[in-house]
């Protein structure tokens, strides 16, 4: 009889251990996305920032309104929306594990703090950034503990000039709360291109740098602060690209809905074949 007993208290614990298993794999599945191409709610027709906190939930904001909004990967929805600020131009957002930054176009950041509690709490923290540099995309050094902003128009704080061709990247301590009033990097566009460039969203790991241009739906791919390539986008998949977000090995693009769109559109792309020329 013992020996009967252990036989099957043994096979119902490896059962339980298997299904386990099974579960934990079905998340991951789920959390790399079901489809190639996301195809956003009304809400996010102007989705301008993403980016995944887990393998399952993507954070995505548009930049109309003080709301983070977080996608449901599995079952293709929002399920929870963080209300963090007023109406406003809100252009990119990352998380660091338990907070929010959310980026706004003259500079001044949002921090989120307790964002899943019942209520969140909002610090902002203005910047010598302005609406003359154009801030469109945010992205996080965990090492550093920094953030790193990037401008879509003017490159300089204290310097006006519409024909300029630089565009650059500052840096934010956190720890400081304190914008490095020096560019952090500074490329200038007509090396890249005899078009004019539209940096919209940022994204640094490693020595690896991409820059999204949605002006003419591309991504500028630096390798060690140098220019190494641009890769074309699918101009009907991203008629506007605006955010960028890393999954895995997997580098996920939004899309605002353009003039001819319908709605807001996140896809994703390979990095190995992104990073590679």
């Amino acid at each position: 009889m013992i020996s009967s007993n252990n036989s099957a208290n043994g096979f119902y614990t490896e059962f339980k251990r298997i299904l386990g298993i099974v579960f934990l794999l079905t998340l991951v599945s789920c959390g790399q996305a079901k489809h190639h191409l996301i195809h956003l709610p009304d809400a996010l027709k102007e989705v301008s920032g993403i980016f995944w906190i887990s393998h399952a939930e993507l954070a995505m904001i548009e930049d109309e309104h003080g709301i983070i909004y977080l996608w449901d990967a599995c079952n293709d929805k929002v399920n929870h929306k963080i209300e963090f600020a007023d109406d406003g131009d809100y252009e990119d957002l990352i998380f660091t594990g338990d907070e929010f930054w959310v980026l706004r176009s003259d500079g001044a950041l949002f921090q989120v703090v307790e964002p899943f509690s019942d209520e969140p709490q909002t610090i902002k923290h203005k910047t010598p950034l302005s609406e003359k540099n154009d801030c469109e995309g945010l992205s996080f050094d965990a090492n550093q503990n920094a953030l790193y902003i990037l401008c879509k128009e003017q490159p300089f704080i204290d310097k006006d000039s519409k024909k300029e061709t630089k565009r650059s990247i500052y840096k934010y301590s956190i720890e400081n709360e304190k914008l490095i009033e020096e560019p952090h990097f500074v490329f200038d566009t007509k090396d890249i291109s005899t078009k004019e460039i539209g940096p919209s969203a940022l994204l640094m790991e490693d020595e690896i740098m991409l820059i999204l241009d949605s002006k003419s739906s591309s991504i500028l791919v630096f390798i060690a602060d140098e220019f190494s390539h641009q890769v074309m986008l699918d101009t009907k998949t991203y008629p506007q690209p605006e955010g960028l977000s890393l999954n895995e090995h997997k580098l996920y693009i939004s899309s605002e809905a353009g003039s001819k769109g319908n709605t807001g559109t996140v896809g994703w792309m390979h990095l190995r074949k992104v990073i590679e020329k």
